[in-house]
C-alpha cells in the first residue's frame, strides 16, 4: 500500500495496491480495494483495511480541480488509457470518456500484502503476505526458500486472495497487537472481512475502535478517477523521491516502475540474503545498478559466516580450518577441487566431530560440538574425480573417439606415418564432431558446389586447415 502526502491541504490518497499497475485487477465481490482520500491520516493498513483517524469532510471536488493544474502531458508523459470496460470517467453532463479501466482480477491477481505503516513509511506492526500457489499450500521446495522474519507472516491460497480463515489469522496475529482505541478500522465491503464476530471475539470488548465499511462498488467509481487524476501526482512523486532499499542496494524505481513489481519483491527479495549476488547481477543487467557489482572478495573468516557452499581451488594447504568450520551455518557443504586432501582440515573434523554419519557413498555428515553439522563430499579429496567420476561421459566420448580413430588410422595406413608426433587429420576430427552432432539431433546443410568453390574447401571436408585450432 502506498500512502502519499499530498501538497493539497493535508489530503492523503491511500492506494490499496494489491494489483499490478498495468493490469488494473479489481473485483468488488472478491477482496475489492480502492483509493480513498481521507483527512488527518495517522496510520494506514494494507489491502484489507486502513487504521486511520477519520474526517468526514468531502475532498473529491477540490482535489480534482487542483490536480488538474498539476497534470501536464509534456512534463509527466504518463497519461495512460486502459482497455474499454464499464469503469469509465466522464465529466458531468458529457458523453466524452476521459478514462476507462479494464478489470482483470480473475486472471492477474497473484498475492495480497498487508503492511501496517505510519506516514513516514515505517513499519509499525507485522506484515501479512498471502501468496498464490496452485495447490493452496507452500510446498516443500518453496517453503524453505522463503526468508524467515519475526515481523513477516507468509501464507498462501490458490488465488492469492484471502479466505475467511486467512482473515481470522490476520485479525488475531496482526490486528490484535496493533489496534488501539484511537484507531478506525476501515474495512472492505467483502462479508468475510466485515463480519463483526471476528473483531468482537478478538478484541473481547477491551478495544473500542470505530469500524467503517467502504461501500460496495466503490472501486468502479474511484479507480478511473485515480488513474486519470491522482496517478499523475503519484508518478510525479515517484520521479522525485521514491527509492527502494533491499539489503545494501538503493534503487531508483521511478524509471522502471513498470518492471519492478511487488510480486517480484515477495517471491525473490524475501530470499535476497541467500541470492544477493545473483540479484545484483540481474539488476546490473537490467540497468538498476550502474556499476558492475563484480564478485565479492573477502577473507575465509568473513565468508565462513555467510556462505552455504565452500569450494577450495588453490593447490595450497590448510585453507579452511577448525575455527572457520565452527562459524559456518548448519549443513554447509565443504568440497575441494584443488589438490590432494590438504586444503580442508579434514583431520580436525575427524577429531572434533561428535558423530560422523554417512549420507551416501562418498558423502559424510560431520556433527560438530556446537550443534551444527557440515557436509563433506569425497573426504576432502578432489571432488570432480571422486564423486562425479571426472568429466561428463559425452565429453569423454569426444576424446576417446579421437583416440580410437587415430589408432585405426595408424593401423590401416602402415608406413604412411613415419616415427614421430603427428597431428590428427582434420577429416577424422570432423568425423567425430559430426557423429556427436547427430547424437544431439543437430543437422547441418551440405555445401553446394558454388559455396565450396567460393571458400575453397571440399563439399565433404575437411573444412578447416591442418593448423586451425578449435
Amino acid at each position: 500500500m502506498n500512502s502519499s502526502k499530498s501538497f493539497v491541504d493535508n489530503i492523503v490518497t491511500l492506494d490499496f495496491d494489491d494489483y499490478n499497475d498495468d493490469d488494473e485487477n479489481y473485483d468488488e465481490e472478491n477482496n475489492e480495494e480502492g483509493s480513498v482520500p481521507i483527512n488527518d491520516v495517522k496510520y494506514s493498513y494494507g489491502t484489507m483495511c486502513a487504521i486511520v483517524k477519520y474526517s468526514k469532510t468531502p475532498t473529491f471536488q477540490s482535489l480534482r480541480h487542483r490536480y488538474r493544474h498539476v497534470k501536464h502531458k509534456e512534463q509527466l508523459r504518463r497519461i495512460n488509457y486502459g482497455n474499454p470496460s464499464t469503469r469509465m470517467l466522464t465529466r458531468t453532463g458529457e458523453k466524452t470518456t476521459m478514462c476507462s479501466v479494464k478489470s482483470m482480477n480473475a486472471v492477474t491477481h497473484s498475492y495480497t500484502i498487508m503492511p501496517i505503516i505510519n506516514m513516514l513509511g515505517e513499519l509499525v506492526g507485522p506484515v501479512f503476505i498471502c501468496l498464490q500457489e496452485p495447490n493452496g499450500r507452500l510446498g516443500p521446495r518453496v517453503k524453505p526458500s522463503i526468508y524467515s522474519s519475526a515481523n513477516i507472516h507468509v501464507t498462501c491460497s490458490k488465488s492469492g486472495k484471502l479466505t475467511k480463515s486467512h482473515i481470522q489469522y490476520l485479525a488475531e496475529k496482526v490486528l490484535r497487537p496493533s489496534v488501539s482505541d484511537d484507531c478506525l478500522l476501515l474495512l472492505d465491503s467483502w462479508s468475510g472481512q466485515t463480519n463483526p464476530e471476528i473483531y468482537s471475539k478478538i478484541f473481547n470488548g477491551n478495544i473500542k475502535c470505530e469500524q467503517l465499511q467502504i461501500p460496495p462498488k466503490t472501486t468502479g467509481v474511484i479507480q478511473p478517477l485515480d488513474r486519470y487524476f491522482f496517478r499523475q501526482w503519484k508518478y510525479f512523486k515517484q520521479k522525485n523521491c521514491d527509492r527502494l532499499a533491499i539489503d545494501d542496494i538503493n534503487i531508483d524505481i521511478a524509471a522502471r516502475n513498470n518492471v519492478l513489481k511487488m510480486h517480484s519483491l515477495i517471491h525473490n527479495q524475501l530470499t535476497a540474503r541467500k541470492f544477493i549476488s545473483m540479484i545484483k547481477y540481474s539488476w546490473y543487467s537490467s540497468g538498476y545498478l550502474l556499476d558492475d557489482p563484480g564478485f565479492q572478495v573477502t577473507t575465509i573468516a568473513e565468508a565462513s559466516k555467510i556462505g552455504h557452499i565452500f569450494v577450495t581451488a588453490t593447490g595450497s594447504t590448510e585453507l579452511i580450518r577448525g575455527e572457520h568450520i565452527l562459524e559456518m551455518r548448519d549443513m554447509a557443504i565443504l568440497c575441494n577441487i584443488g589438490s590432494g586432501q590438504t586444503e580442508i582440515d579434514v583431520a580436525w573434523l575427524k577429531v572434533n566431530a561428535t558423530k560422523i554419519e554417512n549420507l551416501k557413498p562418498h558423502v559424510d555428515i560431520y556433527h560438530l560440538p556446537n550443534g551444527r553439522a557440515i557436509i563433506l563430499p569425497a573426504d576432502g579429496r578432489v571432488i570432480n574425480l571422486s564423486c562425479a567420476h571426472g568429466n561428463p561421459s559425452f565429453v569423454m566420448s569426444n576424446s576417446f573417439s579421437n583416440q580410437i580413430l587415430a589408432q585405426i588410422e595408424l593401423y590401416t595406413k602402415k608406413g604412411h606415418y613415419p616415427v614421430g608426433i603427428h597431428i590428427l587429420p582434420k577429416t577424422l576430427d570432423e568425423e567425430v564432431a559430426m557423429a556427436h552432432l547427430e547424437y544431439l539431433g543437430i543437422k547441418l546443410d551440405k555445401l553446394t558446389v558454388n559455396q565450396s568453390a567460393y571458400i575453397d574447401v571440399h563439399p565433404d571436408g575437411p573444412f578447416k586447415p591442418i593448423y586451425y585450432r578449435y
